[in-house]
């Protein structure tokens, strides 16, 4: 695969750190002993390590960071093993905290649970969501709404059993996963 696609992958579903300097990565590679392969070298001047979405387990180190660490050594980011509620948790804290400055679309919270398990069919998707969004909702953190035209929202009513039951219902009649915009926003107590 060429590297810019790659690149331009990280940059649409990670959270990137601003590029590294030529001079950093040098500095990197006095400190460690070793060179950077061409390829890592191109993906550190693209961004000096990032997040993955959301998960913290997934973490691209920045050269500044990366000669801290015991395991420095090796050319490759760690995956941390957590468990599926610790992944979770931490989607819960992400969505919140985004939740705080913007909306979320149940796109987003759909597809976040989708790469939390793979492995499930849409059907356990939506459960799956649907059960996240549960204590969200039920401790005001999140609001159900609609997107307005000129960006205004109206909030759902209704008690949160029936907002729940109203995204499984339409997301079941919309037979696929929602689209960006699709059935439900989310936004903070604001």
């Amino acid at each position: 695969m060429p590297l810019q696609p790659l690149l331009e992958e990280i940059s649409r579903h990670h959270f990137p750190n601003p590029p590294a300097t030529p001079e950093e990565i040098d500095e990197f590679e006095r400190r460690v002993g070793w060179r950077l392969d061409p390829d890592l070298r191109a993906f550190y001047l693209h961004c000096n390590g990032g997040k993955g979405r959301p998960y913290r387990a997934l973490h691209f180190l920045p050269t500044h960071d990366r000669c801290s660490y015991p395991w420095y050594r090796y050319p490759r980011d760690q995956v941390q093993p957590m468990s599926t509620n610790d992944f979770l948790e931490d989607l819960r804290k992400r969505w919140v905290e985004s939740c705080t400055s913007s909306d979320v679309g149940l796109w987003w919270i759909a597809d976040d649970v989708r790469q939390l398990r793979p492995e499930a069919s849409e059907n356990e998707v939506r459960a799956e969501t649907l059960r996240a969004l549960r204590p969200l909702l039920n401790q005001g953190l999140f609001r159900a709404a609609n997107l307005l035209p000129g960006g205004s929202y109206q909030l759902w009513e209704g008690s949160v059993e029936e907002q729940l039951m109203r995204i499984d219902t339409e997301w079941a009649t919309l037979g696929r996963p929602p689209d960006i915009g699709g059935i439900v926003w989310f936004i903070g107590a604001r």
